[in-house]
């Protein structure tokens, strides 16, 4: 069932990295029931198309953030002088300056920074009540 196939995962994932199937020739020994799996050709060429397409995936999410990061410590003439490069000196004043300065119709950046923590941590809240009262059991019951 499910639970075979997450530790037949989890053993493949702990196997690969430490080097064992390559050590045994392609066969992985699988935990304490001590199966063998030999993985088929296309089985290797899937695994690797897969880790190559999570592995660019997770690249393109990450990467966004990291670039704001960055940029976010340029001065202005500086980000727009060299767009993609690090900056020469980090101007962290830049996150005290906004602070500062950004408001919305009236409202500075830390009301709006409370804003958005409130509603995310109700929302959670409503979510986890959901959940709890949809699959009622008695220790879930009493948590309520």
């Amino acid at each position: 069932g499910l639970n075979e196939i997450a530790h037949n995962v989890a053993d493949h994932v702990v196997y690969q990295l430490q080097g064992e199937e390559n050590r045994n020739g392609g066969v992985l020994r699988c935990g304490m029931r001590n199966k063998l799996i030999r993985k088929t050709g296309l089985e290797k060429v899937l695994f690797t198309a897969v880790f190559i397409f999570f592995f660019i995936h997770s690249f393109l999410l990450i990467y966004p953030f990291v670039w704001g990061i960055v940029s976010s410590l340029k001065s202005t003439s500086e980000y727009y002088d060299v767009m993609f490069g690090l900056p020469s000196r980090l101007r962290f004043e830049n996150y005290a300056r906004a602070v500062k300065v950004i408001t919305d119709g009236g409202l500075s950046f830390l009301n709006m920074a409370w804003n958005s923590l409130w509603f995310a941590a109700g929302s959670a809240l409503i979510n986890v009540e959901f959940i709890l009262r949809r699959n009622t059991t008695k220790g879930i019951a009493l948590i309520i």
